[in-house]
């Protein structure tokens, strides 16, 4: 892996052109595509997690998703509605907090992470009117494998010993710890997403179907530029892109990711 890694080095240093370019590029598409959308669900998700009123919603509505998703912990609830809507990364971070405040288990979470990582829907509606595909069938579609993969996957837990509360902090504290935290997010999102690109210009310089597999923001583009099928699209937004899977694996750094895998396979066909 070290030997890796010097080579790649070395062709960066090599090629400080396509470097350049690399990440002038995937700056310019973290900066308008990435950080209007994911900045402001990362805030809203601390300030959620951290509202004392979620938990009675969640307490209110376990009943019913428990028997419909197979869950055990009413923080499920939320968890699974943040997904839907936020998408990935934003998710993740709800669930690792979830995890840290004791409100459900590492492996429930893992199983949310697993079953319910899609593009955001602010995301998915962007890239469908993009293409004038159909949004809505997409997303019912999604939803119902994700809810059965997760039916499936997720075990009968002893949920007696799990915390339904836990410290609170004031909404100031919350923000800028929030602001603090993000940001190093958002900024190692960008750094793994210039390493993509600048891998994928430096073999692949003259184009690449399989690009969006790679990194899936470029990787819209890229379908949209050489006016390749819509199927490509949908291909790429079920598998998120290896890049995503980065991003994932950097806030949670203990899923299955092989598992992951297999279930992001499975959704790009």
């Amino acid at each position: 892996m070290l030997i890796l890694f010097i080579f790649l080095f070395v062709l960066i240093l090599l090629n400080p052109s396509i470097a350049k370019e690399s990440f002038t590029f995937s700056s310019t598409l973290w900066f308008n595509s990435l950080v209007p959308v994911l900045f402001p669900s990362l805030l809203f998700i601390d300030l959620l997690m951290n509202d004392r009123s979620l938990t009675l919603l969640s307490n209110y509505l376990y009943k019913p998703f428990k028997y419909i998703f197979n869950i055990n912990y009413p923080k499920s609830v939320i968890l699974i509605i943040l997904s839907v809507i936020c998408g990935v990364p934003s998710n993740v971070k709800a669930v690792t907090t979830a995890i840290k405040n004791n409100e459900i288990s590492n492996t429930e979470g893992n199983n949310i992470i697993l079953a319910y990582s899609n593009m955001s829907l602010a995301y998915l509606i962007y890239v469908f009117n993009l293409f004038n595909i159909s949004f809505f069938l997409y997303l019912i579609i999604s939803f119902l494998l994700s809810s059965l993969i997760f039916y499936m996957i997720n075990s009968k837990e002893n949920n007696l010993y799990y915390d339904n509360e836990f410290e609170h902090t004031t909404i100031i504290n919350t923000i800028f710890n929030s602001i603090t935290k993000n940001i190093q997010i958002l900024l190692t999102i960008l750094g793994i997403i210039t390493i993509f690109n600048i891998l994928i210009n430096l073999f692949f310089y003259n184009g690449f179907i399989l690009y969006p597999y790679f990194e899936i923001l470029g990787g819209i583009n890229y379908i949209k530029e050489k006016s390749l099928s819509f199927i490509f699209v949908i291909f790429a937004a079920g598998f998120l892109g290896l890049s995503v899977h980065m991003q994932i694996l950097y806030i949670k750094s203990d899923l299955p990711y092989i598992k992951f895998l297999i279930i992001r396979f499975i959704y790009s066909i």
